[in-house]
């Protein structure tokens, strides 16, 4: 798999990645843990900047990988969440409710496109 690191880096519109090597960044997309931040919404439906919602959310998605389980990964982020939440001694409420989980990995590691990608980090 070729991958230019600076055009990949351009294409995404980011101002730096993490690492400058094709093998790192392809690592890091493919075999290490992330959390990204899918979604959010608020209850201000006018979109108006100058109001405060009473009410707001946000959907993650989380890969994990071998050395992880679900479970895990969820009560970790979950006690990250409320504990961060509890600093601030706010009357609000937090709620943190799992969506979907699945296995880390659900594919033939035999396929053509694994072992291409086996290759390419190799």
């Amino acid at each position: 798999v070729a991958l230019d690191p600076k055009t990949y880096q351009d294409n995404l519109g980011v101002a730096a990645l993490t690492s400058s090597s094709a093998r790192d960044v392809l690592m890091s997309r493919w075999h290490k843990p992330t959390l990204s931040v899918v979604s959010m919404k608020t209850s201000n439906t006018l979109e108006s900047y100058s109001v405060i919602p009473c009410r707001a959310g946000a959907k993650v998605s989380i890969r994990y990988v071998p050395d992880q389980t679900a479970e895990e990964v969820v009560e970790g982020v979950r006690r990250h969440l409320e504990h961060e939440f509890a600093k601030r001694s706010s009357p609000n409420h937090l709620t943190v409710t799992t969506v979907q989980c699945g296995e880390w990995w659900v594919g033939n590691p035999q396929s053509s496109v694994f072992l291409a990608a086996k290759r390419a980090v190799a």
